[in-house]
């Protein structure tokens, strides 16, 4: 159901910076002879997500279309409702859900009526949806991640959630068509 609650407010960055004082605060009480790193360590990372959250701001701010499609669960409604575009999922939260005919058909009809030429999935969750209404569609696959989890090769890699939030920016404004 859309109205499920969606439990991915990391991707709204002003959440993060809650969660990251939160954290601070607890360790400091915890560990109070140490606390001046943990604000201090805590103040460097909300810059890095204040610069995110503007560089999303000023990125999708000027866009020809204001949907994106993804052929997964809806992951990113917070993202959406933060930096102005909507999202049109194959299901609903559950990333183990699976989208009727019907709706199938329905995302399909969205895309040829607006013009899309994206549909994302998530990383980790297999893009087969995706791929099939891309397939019947005519529309390209891109990649959107959530930041949940990382795989192997993005954890051995050095991966953060910064730049799998400024892959998921780029991603968004080719598929939402951004200046």
């Amino acid at each position: 159901h859309e109205s499920e609650y969606d439990p991915h407010f990391w991707l709204d960055f002003s959440n993060d910076m809650k969660v990251v004082d939160a954290i601070a605060a607890a360790f400091s009480e915890m560990d109070p002879a140490n606390a001046h790193h943990y604000i201090a360590n805590a103040g460097a990372y909300k810059k890095k997500l204040e610069m995110l959250d503007e560089e999303y701001a000023n990125g999708l701010s000027k866009c020809r279309k204001g949907t994106i499609i993804t052929g997964g669960h809806n992951a990113f409604s917070y993202m959406a409702e933060r930096y102005g575009f909507n999202i049109v999922s194959a299901y609903g939260i559950s990333p183990d859900s699976e989208p009727t005919p019907k709706r199938i058909k329905g995302i399909i009809d969205i895309a040829g009526e607006h013009g899309i030429k994206y549909i994302y999935f998530e990383s980790l969750v297999s893009p087969r949806t995706a791929q099939a209404i891309s397939a019947d569609a005519g529309l390209e696959t891109m990649v959107l991640n959530p930041a949940a989890n990382l795989k192997k090769e993005e954890f051995k890699g050095g991966a953060t959630f910064i730049s799998l939030m400024e892959e998921n920016l780029i991603n968004l404004r080719i598929g939402l068509e951004c200046e």
